[in-house]
């Protein structure tokens, strides 16, 4: 393509922009040396890594739209625009022609391995399909069948290689290529636009990718130039969510308005995640601060559910990751071997979106079961928070360009094709139950053979994924299997899941579960309800444990506070902090962590009472205390410990501080004291005897506790006796509650089913009723099952004739070997026309086969199609003449004949002169031609009186005629009827009034 600037319009003219052929290495070189030149007036002067590719798909009607967007785009930006125009691909495109005229940017066709430029615009050649590699544009031959090219396959390739610097534009067209595109790059963090239903000339294209409910803007082409400027000059800065109070502050208020509007929390979801998404959905609104954008949340429900939408797009297709699908066949296979015939099997697949993915299992097992030539009932249950989703999953209704890579034989065998869509067959659509469902709060399905959890756990935190594990381990039944997408592990659960296949990551559960995870069952209330506020947890940032504020604490710890340790208010040992073994003994018998157990036994009594005095005072310091193996005195200190948010129960420090004795001095001052005082001597003793009668009743009381522990154990063994039954009848409710939903669920999904039905069956009545042809519908034994009111023309049918023979019904038309013919479409499964007529009426008989969902025979369609009235009309009117005497023809007055329905058999010479027609034109039409107004309108209900009720007519009247040239005359009409009835021939004999025209 040429890279120069284009000239100036007072020099040249626009077409010079249109680039000229040259081969894919020349214009690599030449792309390459626009890339660095700062002389191209059109090229912005931005890093190349700041192009943004603009795809546009248009079909019917696009060139209209495409004029009205590219007149109004900027001319200096760094976006490429690269269009995929439905082209005929046998004949040469003036597309790149037309579009230079309009625009001062170079359009060139595309070429094999073209690099897109800043500020130029790509057209893509007839018969070829196009697709972004990240660097070039390479072409393919475009299928035979579908769109070309293919604006589906451009925009996915273009979100996959650009993500965030992907736009994607839908123009007017026909059909619904471009919607799976347009998802693909919403799911890549991209910008979404489309036409409007009022500017477009064709809306299906444009209405179809709305219906995603992913679009950002949708306006008219002639706005999308300023949008396009708008999002890409300013956008908002990046939401750094690693620090900043005020960022966890907009965070946790955003969490709480979406929970407010759709029931769920996102507080689970991966941070980074939510930011991309927060920052597409701010440079949409063309909002710069998440204050800003806090504040549109909070007055707008719109923005609410577009930011809920666009947190949960999710791209799925059939059989996605085809390796994967092929092992989890075999996983299938084994289930499917080696089930319980009367259970059957289960399935469960959260995040099922709009359900590709779980037909494309219920397909695996049925293709299995065929194999294996075993029936079992399945139930898959596809569950998502997006309802859209899953009423679009229950429709089960596809574009042709999904099923592109999906197996031939597969497309034949289990969809149907209506116009440019198809809908999985019915006997797949019943095994699936769709249903919406919050994976991480509301309650599992139980007893499942198999989950398919694919690409939802990578965007939940690791905390949330745990727990999802262990659920599904729950719920799983032995030997279950577990089939995750392609960047998601059960890394740190091995106990729970054995891989089969780590490549393609299908688990199988092993291990028992010991109970129901609780803290799932709860969600995420029970994460919010670790702060004590009752909101969602904001981001926190974690202090590392090796940061310098721990190591000082610990140092510090190791050099000045003394040994100690950690008991609750029961005096349960917690934590040991320091050397604390010379002041604990371990007793013989079973061990128990009761601190007043593990004391040196002379310490008991005064550490039982520090304990109750701590709990009233919160800090007591003991007596000195002389060690005897040492020279050293013992002080213990009992220090209350601050709770903990929430906690019911605080704690306590027990401190061990050990300082020097002054042995000499206290010796001489002892025995000073004894030499001077012998009262000294007898209390000593007393105080001995006192401390052995202490010790004999604290003994005593241990005594007493211990048979009271005793007892608590018997009660506590009972209590958890009557708990294992209470969680057996737990277990058994979650059981019956999910039961219950299932059936709740199978409900309303028939409901919905039968509401269809409903209107399907309508809308089929109503057709029928407005065809106005003789039409039967006949079984497989020729019983009728369907007919219109028509068909009375052909047979005498009643509603009481539904299930009779056709052979058996009166008919007015002969038709000869007609079981015959009918049971021969049957057989043959082949057409068969023929043409019959009645007394009055030719028909084109048509016997068409009836097929079945599956494509059986088991039936005909009969249709009597009415051909045009002069041909079938001109046969009756040559019969009546040849009845007539020759004199009627030349009588001296106009003759008329018609028959019940009021069409003219017969027009003589003088009805020639009479009303200035010749009877070529009027033998045929209906005779309210030569009348006017309001007889002309109300003709028929003349007619319709004598046909009703089978009589005859003979009667003389004046009336009005119109001439061919359009003036009235006043005509004297005597008629007289032949036969009666809808047989029935009226011939009249008109005569000119005097004064009345001729």
């Amino acid at each position: 393509m040429a890279t120069k600037p284009p000239a100036s319009p007072n020099t040249e003219p626009k077409t010079a922009s249109v680039a000229r052929r040259k081969t894919p290495r020349a214009k690599l070189a030449e792309q390459d040396a626009a890339l660095i030149s700062s002389d191209d007036a059109l090229t912005p002067s931005v890093p190349s890594d700041d192009l943004v590719v603009v795809g546009i798909g248009a079909s019917a009607g696009g060139l209209e739209a495409l004029r009205g967007l590219l007149t109004n785009l900027p001319a200096q930006s760094n976006m490429a625009f690269v269009i995929a125009q439905h082209l005929d691909p046998k004949h040469p495109s003036m597309l790149t022609e037309l579009l230079s005229r309009i625009t001062p940017m170079p359009v060139s066709e595309i070429e094999q391995g073209e690099r897109p430029l800043k500020g130029h615009i790509y057209i893509t050649p007839p018969g070829h399909n196009v697709q972004f590699d990240g660097q070039f544009l390479q072409l393919t031959d475009a299928a035979k069948l579908g769109p070309k090219p293919s604006v589906d396959i451009f925009l996915c390739s273009l979100a996959e290689t650009m993500g965030e610097q992907a736009i994607g534009i839908i123009l007017s067209g026909t059909g619904s290529d471009g919607s799976q595109g347009i998802r693909a790059i919403k799911v890549a963090g991209g910008i979404a636009i489309c036409q409007d239903d009022s500017s477009a000339k064709y809306n299906g294209m444009p209405r179809a990718a709305v219906e995603t409910g992913l679009v950002d803007l949708v306006c008219p082409p002639e706005e999308m130039g300023a949008a396009l400027a708008g999002l890409l000059s300013n956008p908002p800065e990046r939401i750094e969510l690693a620090h900043g109070a005020k960022v966890k502050s907009g965070m946790g208020r955003i969490f709480q308005l979406l929970q407010q509007e759709s029931g769920s929390d996102f507080s689970n979801y991966k941070q980074t995640t939510l930011a991309r998404r927060l920052h597409r959905r701010m440079t949409v609104n063309k909002v710069s601060e998440l204050d800003d954008y806090i504040m549109l949340l909070e007055r707008s429900h719109e923005e609410r559910e577009a930011l809920f939408k666009d947190i949960l797009i999710s791209v799925t297709s059939f059989f996605r990751d085809k390796e994967a699908f092929e092992k989890l066949r075999e996983s299938i296979r084994t289930l499917v071997l080696n089930a319980n015939r009367d259970e059957g099997l289960r399935v469960w697949i959260p995040g099922a979106a709009t359900g590709e993915e779980a037909y494309s299992i219920a397909i695996l097992f049925e293709e299995v079961m065929h194999q294996e030539s075993i029936m079992l009932p399945f139930q898959i249950f596809a569950t998502d928070l997006d309802t859209a989703a899953l009423a679009k999953g229950r429709r089960a209704v596809y574009s042709a360009n999904l099923l592109r890579d999906v197996p031939a034989a597969i497309v034949q065998e289990y969809f149907l094709r209506k116009d440019d869509t198809y809908q999985v067959v019915k006997r797949i659509r019943e095994r699936v139950v769709f249903a919406r469902q919050d994976v991480i709060k509301d309650p599992p399905f139980s007893r499942i053979d198999l989950i398919s959890c694919r690409n939802l756990l990578i965007y939940l935190v690791p905390a949330a994924q745990k727990r999802l594990f262990s659920m599904f381990h729950y719920v799983l039944k032995k030997n279950g299997y577990l089939f995750l997408g392609k960047s998601e592990t059960i890394a740190g659960l091995s106990e729970l899941f054995e891989p089969l296949d780590k490549k393609e990551r299908i688990f199988r559960a092993v291990g028992q579960s010991p109970e129901f995870p609780a803290d799932f069952v709860r969600g995420a209330s029970a994460a919010s309800s670790k702060n004590g506020t009752g909101k969602a947890p904001l981001l926190e940032s974690n202090v590392p444990l090796n940061s310098n504020n721990n190591l000082f604490e610990r140092a510090v710890m190791r050099s000045y506070v003394p040994p100690g340790l950690v008991v609750d208010e029961r005096g349960h040992l917690i934590q040991a902090h320091g050397d604390v073994s010379r002041f604990l003994r371990i007793p013989d018998g079973k061990v128990s962590l009761d601190v007043l157990n593990l004391i040196r036994p002379e310490w008991r009594i005064d550490l039982r009472a520090m304990l109750h005095k701590a709990k009233r005072e919160g800090h007591v310091v003991g007596p000195r205390i002389a060690l005897k193996e040492s020279k050293e005195n013992l002080t213990l200190h009992i220090i209350a410990l601050e709770a903990e948010v929430g906690a019911e129960q605080r704690n306590y420090a027990v401190l061990f501080e050990v300082t020097a004795a002054h042995a000499g001095t206290e010796a001489a001052g002892d025995a000073a004291r004894v030499a001077a005082d012998p009262r000294v001597t007898e209390l000593e003793q007393e105080l001995i005897a006192t401390r052995e009668h202490l010790q004999t009743t604290v003994e005593e009381l241990e005594t007493s506790n211990e048979e009271l522990q005793s007892t608590n154990e018997e009660l506590q063994s009972a209590n958890e006796e009557l708990q294992s039954t209470n969680e057996e009848l737990e277990t058994a409710n979650e059981e019956l509650q999910s039961t219950n939903e299932e059936l709740m669920t199978v409900n309303e999904e028939l409901r919905i089913k039968s509401g269809e039905l409903a209107s399907a069956n309508a809308d089929l009545e109503n057709i029928l009723a407005c065809l106005g042809l003789p039409m039967l519908v006949l079984d497989n034994r020729l019983r009728v099952t369907r007919f219109t009111l028509a068909a009375n023309a052909i047979f005498e049918l009643h509603a009481s004739d539904i299930g009779q023979v056709i052979t058996t019904i009166a008919s007015k038309i002969e038709l000869p070997d007609m079981r015959a013919r009918l049971y021969g479409v049957i057989e043959d499964e082949k057409d068969f026309h023929q043409e019959v007529a009645s007394d009055l009426m030719c028909y084109h008989l048509r016997v068409m086969p009836y097929y079945s969902e599956h494509r059986k025979v088991v039936g005909v369609v009969v249709i009597f199609d009415p051909q045009n009235h002069s041909a079938q009309l001109l046969p009756l009117a040559a019969m009546f003449n040849k009845l007539l005497p020759p004199a009627l023809e030349n009588a001296a007055e106009a003759m008329v004949a018609i028959d019940s329905q009021g069409i003219v058999l017969l027009f003589n010479q003088q009805a020639e002169v009479l009303f200035g027609y010749h009877s070529e034109e009027v033998v045929g039409q209906n005779i309210a031609m030569l009348m006017p107004e309001p007889y002309r309108s109300h003709h028929d209900e003349y007619l319709a009186k004598p046909r009703h009720e089978k009589r005859g007519v003979a009667m003389q009247r004046e009336m009005t005629g119109v001439h061919q040239d359009g003036h009235a005359m006043a005509l004297q009409l005597e008629v007289h009827s032949v036969g009666s009835g809808s047989d029935a021939v009226y011939l009249g004999r008109l005569k000119a009034l005097s004064g009345g025209g001729q």
